[in-house]
């Protein structure tokens, strides 16, 4: 994937490596500082139990390419492979933009 031009096409592209189980490309766009603290083999086992659905964004506010930060909301609709139930994870991400590239930094509590 190509390096986004905004926090809006981060979070797409996040998405989209997570539906195709590149967690390679999610850790990669992951603040450093903050990566360190995620245990990346709970992540690949979470995301090989669920297959995912569909990406709705409910909001953006800044995150343009003159930004240094901005913020994406959305649901992400999922089917859990073991409970065999569709759910939807929720998500008011924060991404920081250093020099040219954004970063995920993590999520703000509602």
């Amino acid at each position: 994937m190509e390096n986004s031009k905004t926090a809006l096409e981060l979070m797409k592209q996040r998405y989209e490596a997570y539906k195709n189980g590149d967690i390679n490309y999610v850790k990669k766009t992951w603040d450093k500082k903050e990566s360190k603290k995620i245990n990346w083999n709970e992540i690949i086992e979470w995301n090989n139990s669920v297959e995912w659905k569909d990406l709705k964004i409910i909001r953006v506010e800044r995150g343009d390419r003159l930004d240094r930060d901005g913020i994406v909301e959305f649901e992400a609709k999922y089917f859990d492979k073991e409970t065999k139930e569709e759910k939807i994870h929720h998500e008011i991400s924060y991404f920081l933009k250093k020099g040219r590239k954004w970063y995920y930094k993590g999520y703000l509590q509602e």
